[in-house]
């Protein structure tokens, strides 16, 4: 689905260059033909065996590394007539946002060496919980609803009951990208495709991520599912049946009442402002929460909330005893 979809936007962008990073099942596709041009980086050195190294180079995204001398040298040559170029990625999920952006802004420069009218067009594949820390890296880049699944993934395959959460962060005009009218629509208030059953969320002021029905939370300050309640003991919508979790604690002065994020210790964050001040509170003993610990009453907490964790889960696995009356 996610090659359908792709190779339509890029059909009609009429790109001269395809830059493959990690995504082999598309470099496969347009590889055959004359236009455009393919190249494929990826991680796995097997492709050595399959293609030449005019149109493969084994390659980390993650700190835009070549593993061979000259493997840089052959992307420039493979550039040097390029007057479209699209970068289409799909990095592990689990990897952190900011290096993938950051390999992003060195492969621009590199092409703008090469070709300094070279136009570059960019398609990171990532789920969309993660939105967040793409813009901050990448701000141009706005999601595309399309929903990516995969023919090999064990979860996000196509037909399987769960959605796929996986989507397209694209500088393209979402205007241009057309969705299949099956499933999709066109939003108004958002220029783009979205799912039938997600509709434009006034205070948010886009449509929700999720495929499914989802209502606005106030108290969280951002849509959530349709059968979701908000929970302020777990400090989050949930469920309306769940286990609610322990009392949050801080993981940078081991102290309940607050977040890291919100944690008076913490001066100044990676863009140089002041962190959220919080009231100071009182524990029951009198003590303050924003105390910092020694290491020996952080590893006792440690140790404690690990205990109550066990009983927790081994209370609820516990088999109930039938019991029956002689009468």
């Amino acid at each position: 689905a996610v090659v359908s979809t792709q190779s339509t936007g890029i059909s009609k962008k009429k790109f001269s260059h395809l830059i493959c990073l990690g995504t082999p099942r598309v470099h496969e596709i347009f590889s055959s033909g004359k236009k455009p041009k393919s190249m494929l980086l990826d991680l796995d050195d097997r492709f050595m065996q399959f293609y030449p190294p005019t149109v493969f180079q084994h390659y980390n995204m993650s700190s835009n590394y070549f593993f061979e001398e000259e493997g840089e040298s052959y992307l420039r040559m493979f550039l040097k007539k390029s007057k479209r170029v699209a970068l289409i990625l799909d990095p592990p999920f689990g990897v952190l946002a900011r290096v993938i952006g950051n390999s992003i802004d060195k492969l621009r420069d590199l092409i703008k060496e090469v070709n300094p009218d070279a136009e570059v067009t960019v398609y990171w594949i990532f789920p969309y919980f993660l939105t967040k820390h793409v813009s901050e890296v990448q701000p141009t880049l706005k999601m595309c609803h399309f929903m990516v699944e995969y023919d090999n993934h064990p979860v996000f395959k196509k037909g399987n009951s769960t959605k796929s959460p996986v989507r397209i962060y694209t500088d393209q005009p979402l205007s241009e990208i057309v969705l299949p009218d099956e499933s999709y629509r066109y939003c108004e208030q958002c220029k783009s495709g979205v799912p039938k059953v997600v509709s434009h969320c006034t205070k948010c002021g886009c449509c929700p991520p999720m495929d499914r029905a989802s209502k606005h939370c106030t108290k969280c300050e951002r849509c959530v599912r349709d059968h979701y309640l908000h929970c302020s003991m777990c400090e989050g919508c949930r469920p309306a049946v769940h286990h609610c979790k322990l009392p949050s604690v801080c993981h940078r002065c081991q102290q309940p009442g607050h977040k890291r994020r919100y944690c008076p210790l913490v001066t100044g964050n990676s863009n140089g402002s002041d962190a959220i001040s919080v009231p100071e509170n009182k524990l029951s003993d009198g003590k303050s929460y924003f105390t910092l610990s020694t290491d020996d009453q952080k590893r006792n907490l440690r140790k404690e909330r690990k205990r109550k964790n066990k009983e927790a889960k081994k209370t609820a696995k516990k088999p109930k005893v039938a019991t029956t009356t002689v009468g």
